[in-house]
């Protein structure tokens, strides 16, 4: 046997078990968190993850993290790294899975909606399956989501007002139907971030989908806020983006509305460093953590029972200083 071959055969053998270790790892990941729960006669299921802090004598806080389209729940974990956010903050998070890589966001477009599902019922579903088996504070459940995710998550808003106390949506908007019959009944703190170059979720909107102005100012309006928002431009990377900070303060029940316009930005989760973004198209920035963020926002938040209730504390973002008003 030549040296030449040797060394093929070795360098084989060595991508062969690197493979191995991959695949291995991926498979204990996936399936180590994946839990199911039977809904209107399926079988539905979602990833969760529990911080190490978790004590079942103190409720805490849980997160619901809705996937893009043609996506689910483990993606959604990776791209976001929201268990990193949940272990440092003390809260559960869950990651559900969506029929047909799909949410039943209300345009009637994704496989979720053109098979019936109704993912509000299952949400709440997913509540009370989950408070069953672990200590949650039902006054501090949140939504978020990304693209369709995100359009779920601000459905739940519309629909959930009762069981969700605060929501976020990354690179998404509000589909028609759902804001025309959005009503909540109060005002509801909405985080919003939103790329001028997502060619997904372009910020003019498109067929079935209101723009991103609309579905801010619907949520403006329905908080009863100021609408001449108080901005920050925030830099702090040369990534080639720019990200202009919106909150829309003097709201009803002291709550606020946030939205992150990313210029250049695409249809990304901002600040992810998964290896997983290379499924998502456009510039992301680094100029700010999703997550982080989203954390910061909820956490100011909590529902009482039958109506809202904000925290005394100021909803915090280390973007804070420095705002000024703008028209």
């Amino acid at each position: 046997m030549s040296l030449v071959w040797r060394i093929l055969r070795y360098a084989a053998l060595f991508l062969a078990g690197v493979l191995l270790i991959v695949i291995t790892t991926l498979a204990v990941s996936f399936f180590s968190g994946r839990h199911t729960l039977e809904f209107n006669g399926s079988i539905r299921s979602y990833h969760l993850y529990i911080p190490t802090s978790y004590d079942a004598s103190q409720p805490v806080p849980l997160v619901l993290m809705f996937h893009m389209r043609s996506g689910f729940g483990w993606l959604m974990q990776e791209i976001s790294n929201f268990n990193a956010v949940a272990e440092s903050g003390g809260f559960i998070v869950v990651y559900p899975d969506g029929v047909g890589n799909s949410w039943a966001d209300g345009r009637g477009i994704s496989a979720a909606d053109q098979a019936g599902v109704d993912d509000v019922a299952f949400t709440a579903a997913l509540i009370d399956h989950l408070s069953e088996q672990y200590a949650i504070d039902l006054g501090r459940v949140y939504a978020a989501g990304f693209s369709n995710g995100g359009m779920l998550a601000l459905r739940l808003a519309c629909e959930l007002p009762d069981r969700i106390t605060a929501v976020a949506a990354v690179s998404s908007s509000m589909p028609q139907s759902v804001q025309a019959a959005c009503h909540p009944g109060r005002a509801i703190p909405v985080l919003m971030m939103n790329g001028t170059a997502d060619d997904v979720i372009p910020l003019n909107g498109k067929t079935g989908l209101v723009s991103v102005s609309e579905a801010l100012l619907t949520w403006v309006d329905i908080g009863g806020c100021d609408p001449v928002p108080v901005v920050d431009d925030i830099d702090p990377a040369d990534d080639g983006t720019v990200v202009r900070f919106e909150i829309f303060r003097d709201c009803q029940d002291e709550i606020r509305i946030w939205h992150y316009v990313i210029n250049d930005g695409g249809h990304r989760w901002p600040g992810s460093a998964s290896f997983w973004q290379f499924v998502l198209s456009g510039r992301m920035t680094r100029d700010i953590d999703a997550s982080a963020e989203i954390w910061s926002f909820f956490q100011s938040y909590t529902l009482e029972p039958a109506y809202p209730q904000a925290r005394t504390t100021e909803p915090f973002s280390q973007w804070g200083s420095g705002i000024e008003a703008t028209g």
